[in-house]
């Protein structure tokens, strides 16, 4: 919805160019003014009908334009189609750019000057600081709804410093590209004793102990039953809790995959600091899938039985 119109608005007029012609002026002002609209965001945007006044160029011409426009960009209101202000101002500065010497420059000068009126008055003004205050309100929410609602106790964790601040093939690059993002990774959460118990005691229940499932685990990151059963001498596993997203709402379990039973994954989780009250969003589950012997491919990753089936990825034993 794009619901204040600029006409219904007070707009400082801008000083044009004293060069310009008052009927194309006019033209500009009224594509602007009597057709433009301003969302609950305090953006700006322009009805399509109008952009060829505005961009100072031929309504097929705009109908190219219009398709290059991101559809995120475009908006229907009353039967009209609009575009954001943001995008015509792109591209009024690409042309400006590319020809904008003599006449054309100077019109398109003021059409960029209407846009900055239109966009810095007061109403729009008053609605982007709205909005920047509702989100601000939601980033709160958001963060309360994390505390009670995941129940994470993040003052009961160890907090020991990562040892490995890298992500990457070291043979590509020998200093991480995103090397802030471990600082986000919740380091301490240990897998105890009553733990391990719990998981001894019902190996019967896991899918990859009970025969539910043939297929050997991963090599280099079993599952914590794995690690219970196969390291059974440590009474200690470290585990990670790894933001799903930048604003922290979910988190994985780094170092947990399980094949457990959902009311035993429950159980487990809440044996270790921090987590005692936790809310798990997604179930550990396990899968079994065929791959294809690396021998019946060749050199190209083209199939020897099946000829133009290529494949790519873990389906080739990797």
């Amino acid at each position: 919805m794009i619901p204040y119109s600029v006409k219904d608005l007070k707009i400082d007029e801008p000083i044009v160019n004293e060069k310009a012609k008052s009927k194309v002026v006019k033209e500009i002002s009224n594509a602007w003014k009597n057709t433009s609209r301003i969302d609950y965001k305090g953006w700006v945007w322009v009805r399509k009908d109008k952009l060829h006044s505005i961009l100072r160029t031929t309504k097929n011409n705009i109908e190219y334009i219009f398709m290059q426009i991101p559809d995120q960009s475009k908006a229907t209101f009353g039967n009209e189609t609009y575009v954001r202000g943001y995008e015509v101002l792109k591209l009024i500065a690409k042309s400006i750019e590319e020809s904008g010497t003599g006449t054309k420059g100077m019109y398109l000068e003021t059409s960029k000057q209407f846009y900055d009126a239109i966009s810095s008055c007061e109403k729009a003004k008053l609605l982007r600081l709205e909005y920047e205050n509702q989100l601000k309100s939601q980033r709160r929410l958001l963060k309360r709804k994390r505390i009670n609602a995941y129940h994470i106790k993040n003052d009961e964790l160890t907090n020991e410093p990562l040892k490995v601040r890298s992500a990457e093939f070291s043979h590509i690059r020998s200093v991480a590209m995103y090397k802030f993002i471990s600082d986000s990774i919740d380091n301490g959460l240990i897998v105890n004793k009553e733990t391990h118990k719990i998981i001894i005691d019902n190996l019967d229940k896991c899918a990859l102990y009970s025969g539910m499932i043939k297929g050997v685990g991963p090599r280099y990151c079993p599952s914590i039953e794995d690690k219970v059963v196969k390291f059974n001498d440590k009474d200690r596993h470290q585990i990670f809790l790894e933001p799903e997203r930048s604003d922290d709402i979910e988190y994985y379990v780094g170092g947990f995959s399980t094949t457990m039973p959902h009311e035993l994954q429950e159980k487990l989780l809440k044996t270790m600091a921090g987590l005692h009250d936790v809310v798990i969003t997604k179930y550990g589950y396990a899968i079994e899938y065929d791959a294809i012997d690396p021998l019946q491919l060749n050199m190209s990753l083209e199939n020897k039985v099946l000829e133009n089936l290529f494949t790519a990825g873990q389906i080739n034993g990797t």
